[in-house]
């Protein structure tokens, strides 16, 4: 979860931390208040307007047990509202990585699940060592029981590693550009 500063995305679309983890609890199944404010390490006096905002707004209601639950339209925007704020996050995380770097040529469908990703850790060549992110990567599938990637680079260790990974066994599947798919033709 992304804490502390927002960064350019995180500030045009604010949104309560405290909210984002009501509906995460909540979408576990019905809470008493105890165990969300327990959960989410918060006081009555700073849940309560939440609660009293998501009730108003027909997004959560109290059940006749008194405990905490999502309406059916408070479990659709709860989903929904959740990965927006994942997306947000991911971008925001290194802002400057994804301004530089173009995934128009992504499918759709994986450009929606980016923020699937989860933590992550940008490698960066340097004038010293211009191929750290090569070395990582190798290092990296080669302990891999599967493979699922998209690159729009050739690099030329890659070929022999791929083969060695298929004759272990391990099952590969890469999206290239067609420029690199004309280099591996070749």
């Amino acid at each position: 979860m992304l804490k502390g500063k927002k960064g350019k995305i995180g500030r045009l679309f604010p949104y309560s931390d405290v909210r984002k983890r009501v509906f995460e609890v909540l979408l576990e199944g019905e809470k008493e208040l105890r165990e969300l404010k327990d959960r989410l390490k918060v006081t009555s006096p700073e849940l309560l307007p939440y609660l009293r905002d998501l009730e108003k707004a027909d997004l959560v209601y109290r059940n006749e047990k008194g405990n905490y639950e999502l309406t059916t339209k408070g479990e659709v925007i709860a989903k929904h509202f959740l990965v927006f704020a994942k997306n947000i996050e991911f971008f925001d995380r290194e802002e400057e990585f994804w301004d530089e770097h173009e995934l128009s040529g992504l499918p759709e469908e994986f450009k929606l699940r980016l923020h699937e990703i989860g933590e992550y850790k940008i490698l960066r060549s340097t004038k010293t060592d211009i191929f750290k992110p090569h070395g990582e990567f190798i290092s990296n599938i080669m302990k891999s029981k599967w493979i699922r990637g998209v690159s729009p680079i050739f690099y030329h260790d890659y070929p022999k590693t791929f083969v060695l990974l298929a004759q272990k066994g391990i099952d590969i599947s890469i999206i290239v550009t067609e420029d690199v798919f004309e280099v591996i033709e070749k």
